[in-house]
């Protein structure tokens, strides 16, 4: 059994074999997204070759371990690593050792929407912290929002009423579309990069690559500008199976914590004019979530009532409304003393949870 990366000349292998774990149409190995995905990524950030490792025997895969790299800050010191995507093997082990070699040669390993199996497997590797992600929501149209949740009783509408109170704007300010992050961007980055213990170098190239250049998704690229600074917000429209209007997934929220609170209604206004019933925003900083709910998002609190859902394409009543995520630094970088993940700044952005699927 060979293991070795993907490169585009295996697509019509790894093709035959998604066909046979009955995920034909997957987006992963159709050319145009697997080279942004995957190869791209590569020139970004010095990689050789790709994270997405496989086992071949007899000219065919038998096993994947798919990946994207990164460069990261953590606690202001630049590390390599990759976001895992998935996992599948169909020879026992072969899945758990590309995994295994992952981890060999990348710093820090990050997972999203793990389940308990792969918890299990992986801290057999190497240590995990994983934790579930506050997801925050902004209802701007509260009978619309609560064909999205499961439990439709009189209260639920009260509830998705009151939350959907929100002041006129107090500081108007201006906004602007971004159609490629520059330099000035940078700039913005660089300052609010700071206060992060740990995040992915989101610099304007990388910004570029995963919002600007995307082969299959639109995403609204925006600069609010206010008294109390500037903040870059990005979010994806998402139609709903089934459902009337679109939902606004807020992908990135960068900037200082009271520009953030000063912005908010303003963006919020944007939204509605773009017919948004709800957004929602998932996020590991508590200081930016805390900016959020002051300028007018609320926790989703999951308590009867409120299981507003989560995947739309179906609707679906899944138990998890929330992201989790994993993290896992190499002995080499592993931080010294407590490490603050909450102040770490991950997003639905970072780890492959804003790609279509199946």
């Amino acid at each position: 059994m060979q293991f070795r990366p993907i490169s585009v000349e295996d697509l019509p292998v790894l093709r035959r074999f998604y066909a046979r774990q009955g995920r034909q149409e997957t987006c992963v190995a159709q050319t145009a997204f697997f080279k942004w995905q995957f190869i791209d990524p590569c020139d970004l950030f010095g990689r050789e070759s790709t994270c997405f490792w496989a086992a071949f025997e007899d000219d065919e895969i038998v096993a994947i371990a798919v990946a994207t790299p990164g460069s990261f800050f953590l606690n202001g010191n630049r590390v390599s690593g990759c976001w895992h995507q998935e996992w599948i093997g169909e020879k026992p082990g072969a899945a758990f050792s590309l995994m295994k070699r992952q981890s060999e040669i990348n710093d820090f390993l990050g997972i999203a929407t793990q389940n308990i199996d792969s918890a299990v497997a992986l801290d057999g590797i190497r240590k995990l912290i994983w934790t579930e992600v506050e997801r925050l929501i902004a209802v701007i149209d509260p009978k619309k929002t609560l064909e999205f949740v499961f439990d439709r009783a009189p209260r639920t509408l009260a509830y998705l009423r009151n939350i959907a109170k929100l002041p006129p704007k107090s500081d108007p300010g201006s906004h602007e579309n971004v159609v490629r992050f520059d330099s000035i961007y940078d700039t913005h980055w660089a300052n609010v990069s700071r206060q992060f213990s740990f995040t992915l170098d989101r610099n304007a190239e990388v910004m570029n690559w995963r919002y600007s250049d995307h082969p299959m998704f639109d995403y609204c690229r925006m600069l609010f500008q206010s008294r109390a600074g500037n903040v870059y917000y990005v979010w994806r429209l998402e139609d709903a199976t089934g459902r009337d209007g679109v939902v606004a997934r807020i992908c990135e929220v960068i900037g200082a914590p009271e520009a953030i609170s000063h912005t908010f209604q303003h963006f919020r206004h944007v939204l509605a004019e773009q017919n948004v019933i709800f957004a929602d925003f998932s996020c590991t900083n508590h200081i930016v979530n805390a900016a959020l709910v002051h300028g007018g998002m609320h926790p989703h609190v999951l308590v009867g009532g409120t299981d507003l859902a989560r995947l739309l394409q179906p609707v679906e009543n899944r138990p998890e409304k929330r992201l989790n995520f994993s993290f896992s630094f190499n002995e080499k970088i592993s931080p010294d003393g407590i490490f603050n993940y909450h102040n770490a700044y991950i997003t639905r952005g970072d780890a492959n949870q804003d790609r279509p699927l199946p």
